[in-house]
This record gives C-alpha cells, structure tokens and sequence, in this order.
C-alpha cells in the first residue's frame, strides 16, 4: 500500500474510490461528503475525523488506527471487515447499517448510535462503551470481551443464536428486554 498523495482535506466530494488500497497517515479530515461511494482497503492511521458523512456508503476491508472519530455518520452503510483499534469514537452513528465480521479493540466509544443496525460477528474487546444504543438492532454472533459497559440502551434488541439439540441445528430469535439478559448474552 501507498500513502494517498492527495490531502483528503482538500478533497471537497466525488468518488472516493480514488484511495482505494491506500494508507492515509496523519490527516486531519473535516466536514467532508463521502455518502454513497464504494471504499475498499483503506487504511487511516493517527488521523482525526470530524463532521464526515460516510452514510448509504459501502466498505470493505478499512482500518482505523489510532483515530479520532468524531461526529461522523455511518449511516445506513453496509459494512464488511472494518477494524477500529485504539480509537475514541465520539458523537458518531451507525444508525440503520450492517456490519460484518468486523472489530473494535482498545476503543473508546461514546454516545454512539447502533439503532437499526444489523451486527454479524462483530466484536468488542477491551473497550470502554458509554451511552451506547443499541435498540431495535439484530446482532448474531456480537461479542464484548473484558469491556466497560455504562448507559448502554438495547429497547428491542434481537439477537439470533443457532442452537443444537440432538443433532439438529436451528435458529432462535432472543429478545433482551433487561440489562440482566443483555449481560449474559454478552
């Protein structure tokens, strides 16, 4: 991968297919339009984003290293091995998205929107989540290792399991109604 050589902070709107498999180091990206574009292998390291749209986008294999990430909408993206590791995700939406098979680790997240959002084998770990909402979402195969949990709202959150009784495999539909059965499925 090649460092982008364009500033992404002179970058006003268009496709932004253009820094696909590329590093972007030490950016300071804001108040930008990326809705609706394709993003592939894109790796964003020490970077700061703020008041960026990335919402009814979609993207695959992007990485945020050491980011802060700050009132930025994901929303209704359709999300594809995303990796967050050591970044404050702040003010932020993934409102009505799907995310698969995707990671956050050594995060911080606060105030976040996961409403209507369908989570396949997503994971936190060593994270701290605060006011984070996760209602009317569906999450199958979503975990939370050694995490601190505070004001976290989850009003209609669905989460399918595949369950095996004597050989035969089916799914089931768990609705977590009270903070107790969000804990111990998560």
């Amino acid at each position: 991968m090649k460092k982008f050589q364009l500033s992404l902070s002179d970058y006003q709107r268009g496709n932004f297919y253009i820094v696909s498999h590329k590093i972007i180091l030490n950016e300071i990206i804001q108040h930008k339009d990326f809705s609706s574009f394709y993003f592939n292998r894109v790796k964003f390291f020490n970077c700061q984003i703020n008041h960026v749209a990335f919402s009814e986008s979609e993207a695959c294999s992007l990485t945020f290293c050491n980011c802060i990430i700050r009132n930025v909408a994901f929303s209704k993206t359709d999300l594809f091995k995303i990796s967050f590791r050591n970044c404050q995700i702040l003010d932020s939406t993934f409102q009505g998205s799907d995310i698969h098979i995707s990671r956050c680790v050594n995060c911080q997240l606060t105030n976040i929107s996961f409403n209507a959002t369908d989570l396949g084998d997503f994971e936190f770990e060593n994270c701290q989540l605060v006011d984070v909402a996760f209602g009317g979402s569906v999450a199958e195969n979503l975990t939370i290792k050694n995490s601190v949990l505070k004001d976290i709202t989850f009003n209609k959150l669905t989460v399918l399991k595949t369950v095996s009784k004597d050989g035969v495999s089916r799914r089931e539909e768990i609705f977590i109604k009270d903070y107790a059965s969000f804990l111990i499925e998560f």
